[in-house]
């Protein structure tokens, strides 16, 4: 019998990322969509994205414990999508997952939706 895959569910918000969305929502800030599938032929989502203006926020992980992001097979399939985010037209900005909620993420992202 096939195996039938399940729909990603996006994770329920942690700790930081409930900051963050407070944090966006003080600054006036439009609060994006979570893991939203940007590229229609194939299954990337972007961790956060502000649809209307293309930017893309990508959180990136495990960058001291040899994570998915930093070994080789990974990274590389991470520069295929951010390519073609960028071809598409977005705008993408990386922070490590860690500082999703600091002062310097939030002004990367006011000047970023700075047209």
């Amino acid at each position: 019998m096939p195996s039938v895959k399940k729909p990603k569910v996006p994770k329920p918000p942690n700790v930081n990322e409930l900051a963050f969305f407070q944090i966006l929502k003080e600054e006036g800030i439009p609060i994006p969509t979570k893991e939203y599938q940007f590229c229609p032929d194939r299954k990337w989502r972007a961790d956060y994205c502000w649809i209307d203006e293309c930017l893309i926020l990508e959180t990136e992980g495990g960058i001291w414990t040899n994570g998915r992001h930093t070994r080789g097979s990974g990274y590389i399939k991470d520069l295929s999508k951010y390519n073609s985010a960028a071809i598409m037209g977005y705008k993408l900005l990386r922070v490590p997952t860690p500082e999703l909620a600091h002062r310097s993420t939030i002004d990367l992202i006011k000047k970023a939706l700075d047209k």
